[in-house]
């Protein structure tokens, strides 16, 4: 049995439960699981590996992961001899306001690709996560300021 978090305010309306090994990844309109328009605050995933969310949620979902990181579970994982996987997550596109990535999202009883879904992501693969969305961000910001030039 995991442990349901507060939502902090800057990850609000996503959500996470910490578990012993892993992590649930939600969003606030994960009921409206299966085909969503890209506006729909919650995660997709893929029948292989991966996970898409809004673009405009790259903040939210990064303070989602630093919530996970900085709670105890986590830091009992580590002292526990937990391991972290370097480069486990790529980007794979940006499309239609969805940042699309590659990596160990896990999501049960899925039956298309990119359905909203509550994912189940694991404690050795956070970081690498973390360093993604950050990159991503900061790239999406220096676009954003060469477009105003």
């Amino acid at each position: 049995m995991g442990a349901l978090l507060d939502p902090t305010t800057e990850m609000t309306p996503w959500r996470v439960e910490v578990r012993r090994e892993s992590w649930y990844l939600n969003g606030h309109d994960v009921f409206a699981e299966g085909d969503a328009p890209a506006t729909v605050h919650a995660p997709r995933a893929r029948k292989d590996g991966g996970l898409a969310f809004p673009e405009e949620d790259l903040p939210r979902v990064e303070a989602a992961v630093r919530q996970v990181l900085n709670h105890v579970n986590y830091s009992r994982w580590r002292a526990e001899g937990g391991i972290t996987q370097a480069g486990s997550w790529t980007l794979l596109e940006r499309r239609d306001g969805l940042v699309y990535l590659d990596g160990p999202a896990h999501a049960y009883g899925l039956e298309q690709d990119w359905a909203v879904r509550t994912v189940e992501l694991e404690y050795q693969h956070a970081d690498a996560l973390l360093e993604l969305l950050v990159a991503l961000q900061r790239e999406m910001q220096e676009a954003s300021e060469l477009e105003q030039r």
